[in-house]
């Protein structure tokens, strides 16, 4: 018996990505709130305490392109700010997954060539905030075939939106409106505020403390969710968007993924 692509990426990940929902970025739900830009105001993402994430595991897995130098990859991805480890996994170590995963179906695993499987990179974050961004920059690397989040490989954290965009410079976010406004296809937009993110953020990880623990509304990204009638101008966006100095992380829906 044959595993399609999907089946063995689905395997791979339930095998990699141990970890509990995470969240990417600032993630909520609908919510509009007002974003005073006079004055600017500086955050980043570095957490402000040690925290303790539960089921700690696999934040990340960026599936490479055939070819793609796993290895040269796996030291520049490590390099990144708000990034633990990244280890590279071969076609063969990834087989070898499966083996275990299949234990009592060896059936399953028997037909299977290491040559079929794809290679990846499994990335753990410093802070569960930093899963957007450095997802996003694997998203803009062109030996990366796709990105995977844990808790979220096949859903769609943000229903409703066809690109959410998080702001790293308040300064732009007029310009940046304005920009996605323009997009083919995009009808409308909210701007998501710190205090709503943060109001988000602590609903989200309501059974977590530890995780809660020394985040504060400064640590927050304001983000732009744009609601779109025709997403064939995403992509050229996204690319963009990736590309501009005043944007810390793009979050685009995969094709028919279900609601989270």
């Amino acid at each position: 018996m044959k595993l399609s692509f999907m089946a063995l990426a689905s395997a791979l990940i339930a095998s990699a990505c141990t970890a509990g929902p995470r969240i990417d970025a600032a993630e909520s739900p609908e919510v509009t709130t007002t974003v005073t830009t006079s004055t600017p105001v500086e955050t980043t993402l570095q957490p402000t305490t040690t925290t303790t994430l539960p089921d700690a595991g696999v934040d990340i897995v960026a599936w490479l392109n055939k070819y793609s130098p796993g290895q040269t990859l796996e030291q520049t991805v490590a390099g990144w700010p708000g990034v633990e480890s990244a280890v590279y996994v071969g076609s063969l170590e990834a087989l070898a997954e499966l083996e275990r995963l299949y234990a009592d179906q060896p059936e399953v695993v028997a037909e299977i060539d290491a040559a079929d499987l794809p290679t990846s990179l499994r990335v753990e974050v410093t802070h569960p905030s930093f899963v957007g961004e450095v997802a996003a920059r694997l998203r803009a690397l062109s030996d990366v075939a796709s990105v995977n989040t844990a808790g979220s490989a096949f859903c769609d954290r943000f229903p409703g939106f066809a690109i959410v965009v998080f702001a790293g410079d308040d300064l732009a976010l007029t310009r940046l409106r304005n920009q996605m406004l323009a997009t083919t296809g995009v009808d409308d937009l909210e701007i998501v505020g710190r205090d709503t993110a943060y109001a988000e953020f602590t609903d989200e990880f309501a059974d977590f403390p530890d995780v809660l623990e020394g985040i504060t509304v400064a640590d927050m990204r304001v983000s732009l969710r744009a609601i779109a009638s025709d997403v064939s101008g995403i992509p050229g966006l996204e690319a963009e968007l990736l590309a501009d100095d005043a944007v810390a992380g793009v979050y685009v829906a995969g094709a028919d993924a279900p609601p989270c």
